[in-house]
């Protein structure tokens, strides 16, 4: 990943088996489509920044709780029959959990997938090491050949890379999806495409947040050059 510092792990073909209104995290959607940029969201006290590729939009943000959810999808889809869509989620004071680590954070993920497609179910660890903020970060690629969690319940087979990040506070996930028609077997990952995909949403940062930092908080970007 493009100014992020990693140790390599091995590949592997299959995987066994929420605060007050005042601490949520701020808004930052804005209607239309995004252009390529960096983002930096206030989530929860810090600062979490990542990459946006061209022609993504918005399509849904809120704050429930102790976790922040934001989607976005490809300009030319619609909002309940995505072909690509990122999700970005926080989740306040995880990293104070005792025994929780970014890899632990991420199998969670991934049984959620394995769970909705046992028998065509893969998974694999692409990445693992340290942002350039110094922060643990974990990266996967899970897939299902066939799954039925869509909004019309009709079967689409789906792969998903997982990044998540430890923050000094918060836990934080981008998940990049694609869908496309249903297969009865596992799916098998074009690394090369998803190497691509990974080096599209970085640089990732986290960054404490500061009284006097306001949007577009570019402190957060430039301290991290």
């Amino acid at each position: 990943m493009t100014h992020t510092t990693f140790k390599r792990a091995c590949v592997i073909a299959a995987m066994a088996g929420q605060g007050s209104l005042a601490n949520a995290a701020d808004p930052i959607i804005v209607s239309g489509e995004f252009p390529a940029a960096q983002v930096v969201a206030p989530i929860f006290g810090e600062l979490f920044a990542h990459s946006i590729p061209a022609g993504f939009r918005a399509q849904h943000e809120q704050t429930n709780g102790h976790a922040y959810l934001r989607t976005m999808v490809l300009a030319t889809d619609t909002d309940t029959a995505w072909t690509q869509r990122i999700v970005v989620s926080g989740t306040q004071d995880a990293a104070k959990v005792s025994g929780l680590s970014p890899k632990i954070f991420a199998m969670q993920i991934a049984k959620s997938f394995q769970q909705s497609c046992p028998s065509s179910f893969a998974g694999g660890v692409v990445l693992e090491g340290k942002i350039k903020t110094g922060h643990n970060i974990y990266v996967m690629i899970v897939g299902c050949g066939t799954h039925t969690l869509t909004t019309t319940k009709a079967a689409t087979s789906e792969t998903a890379l997982v990044a998540v990040v430890q923050g000094d506070r918060n836990y934080y996930s981008v998940q990049w999806s694609e869908r496309s028609p249903p297969v009865a077997t596992a799916p098998v990952a074009d690394t090369a495409r998803w190497g691509s995909r990974l080096s599209a949403i970085a640089p990732i940062l986290v960054c404490e947040r500061k009284p006097e930092d306001v949007a577009p908080f570019s402190s957060c970007t430039q301290s991290s050059k």
